[in-house]
């Protein structure tokens, strides 16, 4: 999908009654940005649910937007260690913001404007990684990223709105890999 552009890929922007957000800067992010006339001055934060590049390949170009190219200390990533320490480059990036970085972990709450969000649980994916819940005056907005399906899933996530991000329709086998031992102790765990 992302390689082929046969649906756009770069993220999701959300606006909160003036809070604006971004969730996952994939590939591409910063010419969807332009190609919608959206303003990354005007977000007060980036959110980055994990390392892989599908959700992370233009966290340094989106944070440059945000801060002007480093000339407004301005906004918060919040994303896992893992990806601040991967590249050099990340991590001086994301000093530009106003806040190096929050880090996500599970149970943990954070409030941007007059936005508040939670990492319910940790999911069973391959890295670290966190869905979100978002709390705004009037709604509650829940958001699951990649993960392997575990029967509580569904609890962790309730809201008024649900959106999924789903890599595959259907689950796969690969007969060459199979299902990695950590993954099935991790979705056995109570709070995986």
């Amino acid at each position: 999908m992302i390689i082929s552009q046969l649906l756009a890929s770069g993220g999701l922007w959300f606006n909160f009654d003036g809070t604006q957000i971004l969730m996952d800067p994939g590939p591409g992010c910063i010419v969807q940005v332009n190609k919608r006339k959206l303003n990354p001055h005007e977000l007060s934060a980036i959110i980055v649910s994990h390392r892989h590049l599908d959700h992370s390949a233009d966290v340094n170009v989106m944070t440059e937007a945000m801060t002007d190219g480093g000339f407004r200390k301005h906004g918060i990533i919040f994303t896992r260690g893992t990806l601040l320490s991967r590249t050099q480059s990340c991590t001086a990036t994301s000093e530009k913001a106003s806040k190096v970085s929050e880090y996500l972990e599970a149970g943990k709450s954070w409030s941007v404007g007059n936005v508040s969000f939670t990492a319910p649980v940790r999911h069973v994916h391959m890295v670290e990684n966190y869905g979100l819940i978002f709390k705004t005056k009037k709604h509650t907005i829940a958001y699951i990223t990649d993960t392997r399906y575990f029967e509580t899933l569904g609890s962790y996530y309730r809201g008024d709105l649900l959106m999924l991000n789903l890599t595959f329709m259907h689950p796969r086998t690969v007969p060459d890999r199979p299902v990695p031992r950590w993954t099935i102790f991790l979705s056995r765990m109570p709070n995986a």
